[in-house]
């Protein structure tokens, strides 16, 4: 069975959630934030995929990914790379920074991570119609 990516946010909605018995809150706030990450960084790369989205040789798949975004010509492409880059980042400092401040990382990336959902879903639209 292949994985609905998008699971991944209702994932970090339920994560955030939940009160901490024997796990501690920072650790649900750092999971939240990587799956919020991880959620979005699928969904952009199959959308990219479509788009006949090849990583360069020698890049890394995350920046790589986000650069190809940026190079777009298309304005919500390129909101798209400045939203996943800050989700990127805030993922980052929950997976390798001992104080992510919660607050300041986590609501933005849930709320950037419903944004470009939205913008890929109607740059999809917008792709499908030019393509009719």
């Amino acid at each position: 069975m292949i994985f609905d990516w998008p699971e991944f946010l209702l994932l970090a909605y339920n994560i955030t959630g939940m009160g901490a018995t024997t796990i501690s809150d920072d650790a649900y706030w750092r999971a939240a934030i990587s799956r919020a990450y991880y959620a979005t960084y699928h969904i952009a790369l199959a959308y990219a995929e479509r788009q006949h989205y090849q990583r360069p040789a020698g890049k890394g798949s995350h920046e790589a990914l986000i650069a190809w975004y940026s190079a777009s010509q298309n304005p919500r492409r390129f909101e798209i790379s400045a939203q996943l880059d800050n989700l990127f980042r805030a993922r980052i400092s929950a997976d390798y920074y001992k104080h992510p401040p919660r607050s300041k990382y986590l609501y933005p990336a849930i709320n950037q991570n419903n944004l470009i959902l939205s913008l890929l879903q109607a740059d999809d639209i917008l792709q499908s119609v030019s393509d009719l």
